[in-house]
């Protein structure tokens, strides 16, 4: 739930919650229909579904590992035939190399305050303010800084002037 400052136009006006259309690609692919985005051939994406199915207490990093040495061990490992291990499928060469190249269109900027959502694509989360104190103001009876945790207003000017909204409990930063 990462949340970020941005400067707006004062009268900017796109819908809370919804995604900066600037940022989502209009190139769309197809999941592959074999291996199902992972790239993998069906014993090797078998070995891997098994070890998060058995929930085996490895991080992501670490659980590749043990997968991919398994599966060679095994003589499996490999990347899916019907996709050359791409895990989606493009409608034509075309389109692909387009997608490759798109870029996302940033939101216009300007003189307001806005409190936007930056873990996904990026939406914003709040109305656009005139000040940094009102959208402080705004966001202490209003936004979370992580799940649940809110913040006062002084301490939410402080994480957006520092560029970092964060919550703490102990010694545990959450963000």
């Amino acid at each position: 739930m990462c949340r970020e400052l941005r400067r707006v136009p004062k009268d900017f006006n796109w819908p809370i919650g919804q995604i900066w259309y600037g940022y989502l690609s209009p190139y769309q692919h197809n999941e592959c229909p074999v291996c199902k985005r992972s790239g993998l051939n069906p014993e090797t994406k078998k070995l891997n579904d098994d070890w998060l199915r058995h929930g085996i207490g490895h991080d992501t990093i670490s659980r590749w590992i043990c997968v991919e040495a398994t599966a060679k061990r095994m003589g499996i490992f490999g990347d899916c035939d019907f996709c050359d291990g791409a895990g989606e499928l493009w409608h034509t060469p075309e389109i692909k190399k387009a997608a490759e190249e798109w870029e996302p269109l940033e939101p216009p900027t300007g003189e307001g305050f806005q409190l936007w959502e930056a873990t996904t694509e990026g939406s914003p989360i709040s109305p656009v303010f005139d000040s940094m104190d009102e959208l402080c103001e705004w966001a202490e009876g209003n936004a979370t800084t992580f799940g649940e945790s809110t913040a006062t207003a002084s301490r939410w000017k402080q994480m957006l002037e520092e560029g970092m909204v964060f919550h703490q409990e102990g010694n545990m930063i959450f963000m």
